[in-house]
Protein backbone atom coordinates (compact mmCIF):
# COMPACT_ATOMS: atom_id res chain seq x y z
CA UNK A 1 0.00 0.00 0.00
CA UNK A 2 0.72 3.31 -0.63
CA UNK A 3 0.37 7.00 0.13
CA UNK A 4 -0.44 9.77 -2.80
CA UNK A 5 -0.85 13.30 -3.04
CA UNK A 6 -3.41 14.89 -5.29
CA UNK A 7 -1.92 18.45 -4.56
CA UNK A 8 -0.31 18.88 -8.20
CA UNK A 9 -2.42 16.49 -10.29
CA UNK A 10 -4.51 19.32 -12.10
CA UNK A 11 -2.36 21.83 -13.17
CA UNK A 12 -3.77 22.33 -16.11
CA UNK A 13 -7.47 22.10 -15.41
CA UNK A 14 -7.88 19.36 -17.92
CA UNK A 15 -6.57 16.32 -15.03
CA UNK A 16 -2.80 16.24 -16.81
CA UNK A 17 -0.15 16.96 -14.05
CA UNK A 18 1.57 14.85 -11.29
CA UNK A 19 0.99 12.80 -8.31
CA UNK A 20 3.11 12.35 -5.37
CA UNK A 21 3.56 8.94 -4.10
CA UNK A 22 5.45 6.97 -1.82
CA UNK A 23 6.15 3.49 -3.77
CA UNK A 24 7.82 0.37 -2.40
CA UNK A 25 11.15 0.49 -2.93
CA UNK A 26 13.48 -2.40 -2.94
CA UNK A 27 17.03 -2.32 -2.74
CA UNK A 28 17.77 -2.61 -6.24
CA UNK A 29 15.06 0.01 -6.99
CA UNK A 30 16.38 2.57 -4.40
CA UNK A 31 19.88 1.46 -5.27
CA UNK A 32 19.24 2.10 -9.58
CA UNK A 33 17.97 5.29 -8.43
CA UNK A 34 20.49 6.61 -6.58
CA UNK A 35 23.34 9.27 -8.56
CA UNK A 36 26.70 7.42 -8.95
CA UNK A 37 29.46 9.29 -6.78
CA UNK A 38 31.97 6.50 -6.66
CA UNK A 39 31.85 2.89 -5.16
CA UNK A 40 32.68 3.55 -1.35
CA UNK A 41 29.87 6.57 -1.46
CA UNK A 42 27.52 4.08 -3.12
CA UNK A 43 27.87 1.53 -0.14
CA UNK A 44 27.26 4.34 2.37
CA UNK A 45 24.27 4.69 0.80
CA UNK A 46 22.61 1.30 0.82
CA UNK A 47 23.89 1.13 4.25
CA UNK A 48 21.22 3.45 5.07
CA UNK A 49 18.42 2.30 3.17
CA UNK A 50 16.40 1.14 5.93
CA UNK A 51 16.29 5.33 6.58
CA UNK A 52 14.91 6.48 3.57
CA UNK A 53 11.82 7.74 2.51
CA UNK A 54 11.22 7.84 -1.46
CA UNK A 55 9.09 9.76 -3.18
CA UNK A 56 7.58 9.83 -6.61
CA UNK A 57 6.24 12.13 -8.91
CA UNK A 58 4.15 10.16 -11.05
CA UNK A 59 3.47 12.02 -14.11
CA UNK A 60 0.30 12.07 -16.82
CA UNK A 61 1.93 12.08 -19.82
CA UNK A 62 -0.03 14.29 -22.26
CA UNK A 63 2.49 13.24 -24.97
CA UNK A 64 3.18 10.05 -26.71
CA UNK A 65 5.69 7.64 -28.33
CA UNK A 66 5.71 4.58 -30.63
CA UNK A 67 6.74 1.26 -30.99
CA UNK A 68 8.03 -0.07 -33.80
CA UNK A 69 10.27 -2.99 -35.75
CA UNK A 70 13.35 -1.59 -37.18
CA UNK A 71 15.19 -2.90 -40.49
CA UNK A 72 15.75 -5.91 -38.59
CA UNK A 73 12.43 -6.95 -37.09
CA UNK A 74 13.73 -5.82 -33.87
CA UNK A 75 11.00 -4.48 -30.96
CA UNK A 76 11.72 -0.62 -30.58
CA UNK A 77 10.40 1.92 -28.52
CA UNK A 78 10.89 6.10 -28.89
CA UNK A 79 9.56 8.32 -26.23
CA UNK A 80 10.57 11.78 -25.54
CA UNK A 81 8.72 13.78 -22.55
CA UNK A 82 6.79 16.88 -24.06
CA UNK A 83 7.79 20.29 -22.79
CA UNK A 84 4.53 20.54 -20.99
CA UNK A 85 5.14 16.90 -19.37
CA UNK A 86 8.38 17.68 -18.10
CA UNK A 87 7.02 21.30 -16.44
CA UNK A 88 4.52 19.04 -15.00
CA UNK A 89 7.22 16.64 -13.24
CA UNK A 90 9.57 19.52 -12.33
CA UNK A 91 6.38 20.96 -9.95
CA UNK A 92 5.72 17.39 -8.63
CA UNK A 93 9.80 17.22 -7.82
CA UNK A 94 9.48 20.71 -6.15
CA UNK A 95 6.42 20.02 -4.23
CA UNK A 96 8.14 16.48 -3.47
CA UNK A 97 11.22 18.14 -2.01
CA UNK A 98 9.92 20.52 -0.02
CA UNK A 99 7.79 17.60 1.71
CA UNK A 100 11.32 15.87 2.61
CA UNK A 101 12.66 18.96 4.02
CA UNK A 102 9.16 19.89 6.35
CA UNK A 103 9.35 15.94 7.25
CA UNK A 104 12.66 16.40 8.68
CA UNK A 105 14.91 14.80 6.54
CA UNK A 106 18.70 14.60 7.49
CA UNK A 107 19.66 14.43 3.88
CA UNK A 108 18.08 15.06 0.71
CA UNK A 109 18.52 13.43 -2.70
CA UNK A 110 17.38 14.35 -6.24
CA UNK A 111 18.39 12.28 -9.46
CA UNK A 112 19.65 14.63 -11.29
CA UNK A 113 23.40 14.05 -12.39
CA UNK A 114 25.80 16.52 -11.12
CA UNK A 115 23.87 17.91 -7.87
CA UNK A 116 24.83 17.05 -4.66
CA UNK A 117 22.67 15.89 -2.05
CA UNK A 118 21.30 18.63 0.31
CA UNK A 119 21.50 18.51 3.93
CA UNK A 120 18.93 21.04 5.59
CA UNK A 121 19.97 22.66 8.77
CA UNK A 122 15.66 23.11 9.41
CA UNK A 123 12.58 22.06 8.67
CA UNK A 124 12.22 25.81 6.92
CA UNK A 125 11.45 25.35 3.14
CA UNK A 126 12.20 29.16 2.80
CA UNK A 127 15.40 28.88 4.35
CA UNK A 128 17.92 30.59 1.77
CA UNK A 129 20.52 27.30 1.71
CA UNK A 130 17.74 25.29 0.82
CA UNK A 131 16.11 27.33 -2.12
CA UNK A 132 18.91 28.08 -3.46
CA UNK A 133 19.84 24.32 -3.71
CA UNK A 134 15.99 24.01 -4.81
CA UNK A 135 16.92 26.82 -7.28
CA UNK A 136 19.62 24.86 -8.99
CA UNK A 137 17.74 21.21 -9.64
CA UNK A 138 14.80 23.45 -11.44
CA UNK A 139 17.94 25.23 -13.47
CA UNK A 140 18.88 21.47 -14.68
CA UNK A 141 15.65 20.82 -15.63
CA UNK A 142 14.91 17.09 -16.90
CA UNK A 143 17.71 15.99 -19.41
CA UNK A 144 18.17 13.25 -21.40
CA UNK A 145 20.52 10.63 -19.78
CA UNK A 146 21.17 13.44 -16.62
CA UNK A 147 17.91 12.77 -15.12
CA UNK A 148 16.38 9.41 -13.62
CA UNK A 149 13.41 8.63 -14.88
CA UNK A 150 11.12 5.56 -14.37
CA UNK A 151 8.34 4.14 -16.49
CA UNK A 152 5.72 1.90 -15.47
CA UNK A 153 2.30 0.68 -16.65
CA UNK A 154 2.80 1.81 -19.83
CA UNK A 155 -0.89 2.44 -21.43
CA UNK A 156 -2.14 3.47 -25.11
CA UNK A 157 -0.39 1.18 -27.19
CA UNK A 158 -4.04 -1.07 -28.39
CA UNK A 159 -6.24 2.14 -27.77
CA UNK A 160 -10.03 1.33 -27.49
CA UNK A 161 -11.64 3.67 -30.31
CA UNK A 162 -15.31 3.63 -31.12
CA UNK A 163 -14.07 2.85 -35.22
CA UNK A 164 -10.32 1.83 -36.41
CA UNK A 165 -9.26 5.21 -37.05
CA UNK A 166 -9.47 6.42 -33.57
CA UNK A 167 -7.84 2.43 -31.86
CA UNK A 168 -7.00 -0.76 -32.49
CA UNK A 169 -10.27 -2.26 -30.59
CA UNK A 170 -13.37 -1.79 -30.26
CA UNK A 171 -15.44 -0.56 -27.15
CA UNK A 172 -15.74 -4.37 -26.48
CA UNK A 173 -12.07 -4.60 -26.20
CA UNK A 174 -12.53 -6.58 -29.38
CA UNK A 175 -9.59 -5.95 -32.31
CA UNK A 176 -11.46 -4.20 -35.65
CA UNK A 177 -8.49 -5.95 -37.79
CA UNK A 178 -9.15 -9.33 -36.19
CA UNK A 179 -12.31 -11.36 -34.97
CA UNK A 180 -12.61 -13.11 -31.62
CA UNK A 181 -9.00 -11.18 -30.46
CA UNK A 182 -9.51 -9.47 -27.12
CA UNK A 183 -6.74 -6.81 -25.50
CA UNK A 184 -7.96 -6.27 -21.75
CA UNK A 185 -4.89 -4.83 -20.25
CA UNK A 186 -3.76 -0.76 -19.76
CA UNK A 187 -2.73 -1.02 -23.38
CA UNK A 188 -6.89 -0.22 -24.24
CA UNK A 189 -6.64 3.13 -22.58
CA UNK A 190 -6.94 6.12 -24.97
CA UNK A 191 -5.20 7.91 -22.28
CA UNK A 192 -2.90 7.15 -19.92
CA UNK A 193 -4.51 7.43 -16.24
CA UNK A 194 -2.21 9.43 -14.58
CA UNK A 195 -2.51 6.94 -11.81
CA UNK A 196 -2.28 3.16 -10.77
CA UNK A 197 -4.67 1.18 -12.98
CA UNK A 198 -5.39 -1.81 -11.16
CA UNK A 199 -8.62 -1.10 -10.13
CA UNK A 200 -9.69 0.18 -13.95
CA UNK A 201 -7.62 -2.86 -15.55
CA UNK A 202 -9.95 -4.97 -13.36
CA UNK A 203 -13.08 -3.10 -14.65
CA UNK A 204 -12.27 -3.28 -18.08
CA UNK A 205 -11.21 -7.08 -18.08
CA UNK A 206 -15.24 -7.94 -16.21
CA UNK A 207 -17.18 -5.59 -18.84
CA UNK A 208 -14.89 -7.33 -21.86
CA UNK A 209 -15.13 -10.81 -20.32
CA UNK A 210 -19.19 -10.77 -21.09
CA UNK A 211 -18.46 -9.72 -24.64
CA UNK A 212 -16.33 -12.70 -24.52
CA UNK A 213 -19.09 -14.57 -23.41
CA UNK A 214 -21.56 -13.45 -25.72
CA UNK A 215 -18.91 -14.20 -28.48
CA UNK A 216 -18.71 -17.36 -27.89
CA UNK A 217 -22.26 -18.04 -26.85
CA UNK A 218 -23.16 -17.13 -30.50
CA UNK A 219 -20.92 -19.01 -32.04
CA UNK A 220 -21.60 -22.25 -30.21
CA UNK A 221 -25.32 -21.18 -31.15
CA UNK A 222 -24.61 -21.13 -35.24
CA UNK A 223 -22.91 -24.37 -34.40
CA UNK A 224 -26.33 -25.95 -33.58
CA UNK A 225 -28.25 -24.52 -36.25
CA UNK A 226 -25.60 -25.93 -39.09
CA UNK A 227 -27.39 -28.61 -41.03
CA UNK A 228 -25.87 -32.20 -40.62
CA UNK A 229 -27.88 -33.98 -43.71
CA UNK A 230 -24.54 -33.18 -46.14
CA UNK A 231 -22.44 -35.05 -43.78
CA UNK A 232 -24.41 -38.14 -42.84
CA UNK A 233 -24.81 -38.49 -47.15
CA UNK A 234 -21.04 -38.47 -47.50
CA UNK A 235 -20.54 -40.94 -44.64
CA UNK A 236 -22.83 -43.08 -45.91
CA UNK A 237 -21.31 -42.81 -49.62
CA UNK A 238 -18.17 -43.58 -48.22
CA UNK A 239 -19.32 -46.50 -46.57
CA UNK A 240 -21.26 -47.59 -49.22
CA UNK A 241 -17.91 -47.76 -51.36
CA UNK A 242 -16.36 -50.05 -48.93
Amino acid sequence: MTTCSDVVANLDGRGYGARLETPSAHPAILSASMNWRGAMQAKLDMARFNNVAGLIVLTRDSGSGRVFADAKENVRVEYTLNTLDKSHMMKGLEKALNILVAAGAQKVHAIHQGVEPFEPKNTNIADPEYQKWLAKILENGIVPNRTGLFSAHQMGTCKMGVDSSRGAVKPTSETWEADNLFVCDTSVFPTPSGTNPMITVASITYGSSKHVIDKLEALRQKSRNVPTNHLNKKRIRFKSRL
